[in-house]
């Protein structure tokens, strides 16, 4: 079976970002669906943000240095 994955970058707005993972979550039908959120090493409160969030276990970090 084939796996969707949803990409989800983000910067900066760490309530945003869990607001909209939580409506998302509800949405994931199928357990080989996933979010990854994508966010900036340096992006300290997203970080925190997400870390202590309750969110579902299919929702992924992904967190690298800047390109720029």
């Amino acid at each position: 079976m084939a796996r969707l994955v949803i990409s989800l970058p983000t910067s900066g707005r760490p309530q945003q970002l869990i607001e909209t993972l939580k409506r998302s979550s509800s949405n994931l039908a199928l357990d080989n669906t996933a979010i990854v959120v994508h966010m900036d090493k340096d992006d300290q409160p997203t970080i925190d943000a997400l870390a202590a969030a309750d969110i579902d276990k299919r929702i992924l970090a992904s967190c690298k240095e800047r390109e720029d």
